[in-house]
């Protein structure tokens, strides 16, 4: 839900985030900087300064790692103290030809202190988090909600319908402008487009990795016969990108749950496993471009991937751990983007208020004459932000759904935490759904997966 700027709650949230699981598993380093803000009233006090919204005592992460990746992308002298606490971060550890301490160092809290606190980094974190928001930047999450889009183009096609794909994010809600409505056709509208980056999910590669005990019988016959540990997926049809693509790799895990035999992903693994045997080695899941579709993603506010501080601030919202892995990535997905982002219709404004216009649509983009035989529909999508929202809120979302189906098909896609669905938020594990809404009520809510916060692996059910 949405977290208020009062110092209790933002300490509550520090000490909320050094405790979690996901955070101890995936950032050692952030679990540490969360415990340290929660035990500090003038870090705490710092963090009150972050726009309401999302996790407060993130911003101020992110700002200390924005100083460092200035002073190593300008190769200038780092911030009073920056060398020091450059000296817990793997990446800038190399840089600084230091060698890493470990995150439990004694002297880490009097470090992390001391550099937010100093006169000259305080003036240029306090910037920073009064003006910057938090949200993922890690394409990742794309490969968790890939299977569930195959799914929707699947029963699309059954269905005659065409597609579009409108990417929303709302930190805080979802509420557009009366100028930017959206119409007829199917399309994803996302909460938690991660700056933008997931608008361009169906152009980046992935490779789903797995044990052959993990798959069912008639999988698993197959990979063992065709000797593959591995499946790809790649789009269908070729962008100018495609000879230096980027590959998203995610792992199927757990044997006590195979792939259901219904799932589209599963019917795409047997035939390309199917291939495989038969002497194809280079086939792959190719994700369908033969459905119409247009894009439209709404944001409170898109950062500019052409401005250098911008960027930079992206890239500072990367995990200090994988930072050397992951910014590479990150960068190959903003030249994707950047080379794509014409496909998209970009609209900034706020919107809970009006999600049911966009869910019926009424942009003008998507008033083109529906060929005879076919209908329209509207996929939601969010991921790891619904949460976010109050109860009240996260009703609104249901019931725009529901209205919307009396007059269009409407599938919404769930990648989020446990339990919000429900109204008891599960901060352990994620979920993905496909939900469906007709005739002015939910027909179908399906669990596909349980899933890693951040894309890691995938375990279907």
């Amino acid at each position: 839900m949405y977290r208020p700027r009062d110092h209790e709650s933002v300490r509550e949230s520090a000490h909320a985030m050094s405790m979690s699981d996901i955070f101890n598993t995936v950032s050692p380093i952030g679990a540490r900087f969360m415990k340290t803000i929660a035990e500090s009233h003038d870090l705490v006090e710092l963090c009150t300064l972050a726009p309401p919204g999302g996790p407060a005592p993130m911003a101020l992460m992110a700002a200390c790692q924005y100083l460092l990746i200035e002073a190593a992308d300008k190769g200038a002298e780092y911030p009073p103290l920056g060398r020091e606490l450059a000296s817990f971060f793997p990446a800038f550890a190399a840089a600084t030809h230091q060698t890493l301490r470990p995150v439990d160092h004694p002297d880490f809290t009097e470090i992390l202190f001391n550099f937010c606190t100093n006169p000259t980094n305080r003036d240029r974190l306090a910037g920073l988090i009064k003006t910057r928001t938090v949200q993922t930047t890690d394409v990742r999450r794309s490969s968790i909600l890939l299977p569930a889009f195959l799914q929707v183009f699947h029963e699309a096609r059954q269905r005659s319908q065409l597609l579009d794909v409108i990417e929303v994010r709302p930190p805080l809600s979802l509420s557009l402008p009366p100028s930017a409505r959206d119409s007829n056709l199917t399309r994803p509208e996302q909460f938690g487009c991660s700056v933008g980056l997931l608008t361009c999910w169906d152009s980046y590669n992935y490779q789903y990795l797995f044990d052959v005990d993990q798959l069912g019988a008639s999988v698993a016959s197959l990979a063992t016969q065709s000797g593959a540990t591995h499946v790809d997926v790649r789009p269908a049809g070729r962008h100018e990108d495609q000879h230096d693509p980027l590959v998203l790799k995610c792992n199927i895990r757990r044997a006590s749950n195979p792939i259901p035999d219904d799932l589209a992903f599963h019917q795409s693994l047997l035939q390309v496993l199917s291939a495989r045997q038969s002497g194809s080695s280079d086939a792959a899941i190719e994700i369908p471009n033969d459905l119409r579709f247009n894009r439209f993603a709404l944001d409170l506010h898109f950062p500019d991937v052409d401005d250098e501080a911008s960027e930079r601030w992206m890239r500072a919202l990367l995990w200090p751990e994988d930072f050397s892995v992951s910014e590479p990535r990150f960068r190959r997905a903003v030249s994707i983007l950047k080379a794509q982002r014409h496909r998209t219709k970009w609209m900034e404004g706020d919107g809970l208020a009006a999600l049911l216009d966009l869910l019926r649509g009424s942009h003008e983009e998507s008033k083109a004459e529906t060929p005879s035989g076919s209908a329209r529909a509207t996929v939601l999508v969010h991921s790891i932000s619904l949460y976010q929202l109050s109860q009240s809120m996260r009703q609104q979302v249901e019931e725009s759904c529901i209205e919307a189906s009396r007059t269009r098909d409407i599938y919404r896609i769930s990648y989020d935490f446990d339990g919000v669905l429900e109204g008891n938020d599960i901060m352990t594990r994620c979920g993905l759904h496909l939900l469906e809404y007709r005739q002015g009520e939910r027909v179908s809510c399906r669990r596909i997966a349980t899933a890693d916060v951040f894309g890691y692996w995938i375990e279907f059910d």
